[in-house]
């Protein structure tokens, strides 16, 4: 009986150890299984965020510009080249233009920089252009004569394919030539909108400091164009020295700089004495440019200290009265007076250059810069974006022409845009929307907001 109690124990003891073995074993397997499982979550998560990291990390970078190109604007000309005035490209930058103060429009071959086609204006014997202002998105252009006069013209690139190649035949068209100044005093300043064929305003800046107005406006009809009203008007008590024009191309408004840093705002949509709509003090040294981002809502500001700076009209934070200009953003600056400006027709994205020959490309909602390099010893005079924003030509001093290309996919995002309050055009104050894109490119990326307002 002893003996059998004895086996019974330990037969129960071996049973009892091999139990526990397994108990052990499956506790260890199971350790391993769920310390793998976890790990295998922890790596899946970081990789995850890698990946998105990955993804996002284009969005932070700052856009490239490489200089294609540096070229001496003597070699479109067969002699010495008068002062270059303007300049533009068409939308695959294949083909550039020039526009000197003779009047000529000189097209060329971009990658080569060889010469095409040029247009000259019928002048009169001893009439000079002294100033011009080119609508790249429209493709026309106005310029100023030292007799007063304004000439209106337009550039087609005539695209057309040949086997698979596209092929361009610029050509240029003029319209008769405006009396702007009756005293026939050269227009050191000039602006326009429109086009004489339809409604069109011109303003310009004569040698003796007046402001002097052109409005027409022909009456249409399902039979074809009718009478044309003209008018001019003369405003010479100014509170200082004009240094800045720009007309809106919805001829609703003109913007004024003066030397004192004032920005005036005159109402121009109608036939009539310009009147001023509003004034503000917008800096403290003179405004040497005036440029409006795409859809004209945002006008860019830049005075003699290199400042540059994005107003626009809202209400203020008490949304009383009506709205008002209001400066919304404030840029990286330049070291020296801006002497240059050009816009992209696809973003607000703009060029700034400085008489130092730096050169500065921003983003106005976020105010972020882009691209920032000096590229010249001497000022930048003429700037122009290609219409897809994917390069720019650039003119400096010295007659050089620089031909850049840009990639910038991305540039309304950044730290401020994602985390902070954006000051959106049009809006009251800066607030947390965000919108990557709205019906089309004129609009501001944003959220809706009850207090949108367009002025």
């Amino acid at each position: 009986m002893h003996l059998e109690t004895e086996n019974s124990i330990e037969h129960f003891s071996v049973e009892t150890r091999a139990r526990n073995r397994f108990r052990k074993l499956l506790d260890r397997f199971a350790t391993v299984v769920v310390t793998t499982g976890g790990l295998a979550v922890i790596i899946g998560i970081l990789g995850l965020l890698v990946l998105f990291l990955a993804v996002i990390a284009p969005l932070w970078q700052k856009a490239e510009v490489k200089i294609i190109a540096r070229v001496p604007v003597a070699k479109l000309f067969e002699e010495k080249p008068e002062t270059i005035l303007g300049l533009g490209c068409e939308e695959y930058q294949q083909v550039g233009f020039v526009m000197n103060s003779a009047g000529t429009v000189q097209f060329f071959d971009l990658p080569t920089f060889s010469r095409l086609q040029n247009f000259t204006p019928p002048l009169a014997p001893g009439t000079r252009i002294v100033s011009a202002q080119l609508h790249q998105d429209e493709k026309t252009f106005a310029l100023g004569t030292s007799q007063g006069e304004v000439l209106f013209g337009a550039i087609d690139y005539r695209a057309a394919f040949e086997e698979a190649r596209r092929i361009f035949n610029p050509t240029v068209s003029f319209a008769v030539t405006i009396r702007l100044d009756s005293s026939k005093q050269a227009l050191s300043q000039l602006t326009f909108a429109g086009s004489p064929s339809e409604n069109f305003f011109a303003a310009g800046l004569t040698a003796d400091a007046r402001l002097v107005f052109y409005r027409s406006e022909t009456a249409t009809s399902l039979f074809g164009s009718g009478e044309v009203k003209e008018d001019r008007h003369t405003l010479s008590d100014l509170p200082g020295e004009p240094t800045a024009l720009l007309a809106e191309k919805s001829l609703q408004h003109l913007f004024v700089g003066y030397a004192n840093g004032m920005l005036h705002k005159y109402k121009v949509d109608a036939l009539g004495t310009p009147q001023l709509a509003e004034q503000v003090q917008a800096t403290d040294s003179k405004i040497t440019r005036l440029g409006f981002l795409i859809g004209e809502r945002s006008l860019v500001v830049c005075d003699e200290r290199g400042r540059v700076e994005v107003w626009f009209s809202a209400f203020d934070e008490s949304e009383a009265g009506p709205p008002k200009l209001r400066k919304a953003h404030t840029l990286a600056s330049h070291h020296s007076e801006v002497s240059s400006f050009a816009a992209s027709q696809r973003n607000r994205t703009f060029f700034t250059g400085s008489d130092d020959g730096e050169v500065i490309l921003h983003y106005s909602t976020n105010a972020r810069t882009l691209y920032q390099n000096k590229l010249s010893e001497t000022a930048f005079t003429a700037i122009a974006m290609a219409p897809k924003g994917d390069g720019a030509l650039l003119l400096d001093a010295q007659q050089n022409l620089f031909h850049l290309t840009l990639d910038n996919p991305h540039p309304e995002t950044s730290g401020a845009a994602f985390f902070s309050k954006i000051w959106n055009e049009g809006y009251a104050k800066p607030e947390y929307v965000w919108q990557s894109s709205g019906g089309t490119d004129d609009f501001e990326p944003k959220s809706l907001s009850e207090n949108l307002v367009f002025v």
